[in-house]
């Protein structure tokens, strides 16, 4: 799973953006319970711009794996929409990182 959401990131990266979203969609389809496909989607919908739907996305990966230190970039989809509250509760999951 890892490895199927670091090439959907990837794409993101390289503006490859509808092939990451078809990708995305589908990992989530296929792998409904993997937070890592969810965080991969959520991901890919921050850089697109939708970010109702990246924070979904966020919150779902997070409710599967509770505490998951590499999904700390939805804090990013937060502060966009303004809500620094749960944004930190992203950036805390790092904690003790610096």
């Amino acid at each position: 799973m890892f490895a199927a959401a670091q090439v959907i990131t990837n794409r993101v990266e390289r503006g490859e953006m509808v092939k990451a979203y078809q990708e995305a969609r589908a990992l989530v389809k296929l792998r409904s319970e993997s937070a890592q496909a969810h965080f991969a989607m959520g991901y890919v919908a921050r850089y697109a711009g939708m970010l109702d739907e990246a924070r979904k996305e966020c919150d779902t990966a997070l409710r599967i794996d509770p505490g998951n230190y590499l999904f700390r970039s939805c804090a990013w989809a937060f502060m966009y929409m303004g809500d620094t509250r749960r944004a930190w509760e992203y950036v805390a999951l790092d904690t003790g990182s610096e």
